[in-house]
């Protein structure tokens, strides 16, 4: 098996110390070389056999090697994603909606607590979508009390014209 994949680093070019990316750049130029529609009619058996060994090859190796952009599962800090909620409800708890919004947006899973939040910061902002997002999240936990409990807020609270002028009388007499 060793002596097998030798044999395809070697086809490639490349040694056995090499990356994904080094090799999968060997194998393209390598295609583009042996590639049977540029070569003559007297080479186009050869060329499509040494196609067929570069595909080999070139499949070979790379399922045998990791990406190296890919993060091993020990890399990963499986309490990441939960650190960046936490910060997006401290931003949340600071009126910086905008923020915790922008945060929220970037690459998260879209899992109960990401809708959660995005309703959250809907409500905040008085903006349509904020129930929708709620139901979302309670659809995604039905257990979570808390989702539950902003979702029937959300539903009690006064929407349209009404809801304006109370919000008015609120603001104006800190109620």
């Amino acid at each position: 098996m060793q002596e097998e994949y030798e044999r395809y680093y070697a086809l490639l070019g490349v040694t056995k110390h090499a990356g994904k990316d080094e090799i999968k750049f060997a194998y393209r130029q390598a295609v583009k070389k042996w590639h049977p529609d540029i070569r003559g009619e007297s080479e186009k058996a050869f060329a499509s056999e040494m196609l067929k060994k570069l595909n080999i090859a070139y499949h070979a190796l790379s399922s045998y090697l990791p990406a190296e952009d890919e993060d091993t599962e020990e890399e990963k800090n499986p309490f990441e994603e939960e650190i960046q909620y936490n910060h997006i409800r401290s931003l949340l708890n600071r009126g910086k909606l905008a923020e915790a919004d922008a945060l929220l947006n970037s690459s998260m899973t879209r899992d109960g607590q990401w809708f959660y939040l995005k309703g959250l910061i809907k409500a905040r902002l008085d903006s349509a979508g904020a129930e929708e997002f709620l139901q979302t999240a309670v659809s995604c936990e039905p257990q979570n009390w808390e989702y539950q409990r902003e979702l029937r807020y959300v539903q009690k609270k006064p929407k349209g014209v009404w809801h304006s002028i109370i919000k008015f009388i609120d603001d104006a007499f800190d109620i």
